[in-house]
């Protein structure tokens, strides 16, 4: 099978491989995909590519020994930035009496959810900064994107721009974001 590494490249995978006892065997993982003896090593390494890999093996062999009934990564249909903008204001309304850092901690947590269930290894990549957490989850939700792209795409100063101008469902917001997302997927070839 063929899974996507953190920039979107596509990887040779046979998650049947790393199966024991209908149990995923996390030290054949690590030492034949990582080359690690303990998860802690891949840890310590601190290295994004690999420990978005390593979940994302993690996920595609828990699915395969049928230990979960999907396996976290684009099972659900894209997800509109209407719709993304409408649970951020949803949770705006729900908290009147919240302090302003309350309700961007739910807002988080709601951007947490939606890109959790996209691509559940993307989600510890999600940026603190509240409007580049916006545009990853809808590059991760709604355009299918790989973590790497989302992050960079995520910076990128003219999106946010317009994101705090005209909010993520205006054409131009969009635009700026699938722009930015196609030239980073170009130059991840």
């Amino acid at each position: 099978m063929i899974i996507y590494d953190y920039w979107g490249r596509p990887q040779e995978f046979e998650p049947e491989n790393y199966i024991l006892n209908g149990d995923i065997d996390t030290k054949k993982l690590l030492d034949k995909e990582f080359g690690k003896a303990r998860e802690l090593d891949l840890f310590q390494e601190n290295d994004c590519e690999k420990l978005y890999l390593y979940d994302r093996a993690k996920d595609e062999i828990a699915y395969a020994a049928k230990k979960c009934i999907t396996h976290n990564y684009h099972d659900e249909e894209a997800i509109t930035a209407a719709n993304i903008q409408e649970e951020l204001e949803d949770v705006f309304d729900s908290k009147v009496k919240c302090t302003k850092n309350d309700i961007i901690v739910w807002q988080r947590t709601t951007l947490n959810c939606l890109c959790y269930n996209a691509d559940g290894a993307s989600f510890p990549f999600m940026p603190r900064d509240i409007n580049k957490a916006i545009i990853y989850t809808y590059a991760i939700a709604s355009l299918f994107e790989s973590p790497g792209i989302a992050l960079v795409v995520s910076s990128d100063t003219a999106a946010r721009d317009y994101l705090n101008r005209y909010g993520l469902d205006d054409k131009t917001t969009l635009d700026a974001i699938s722009e930015r997302a196609a030239k980073e997927k170009w130059k991840a070839r």
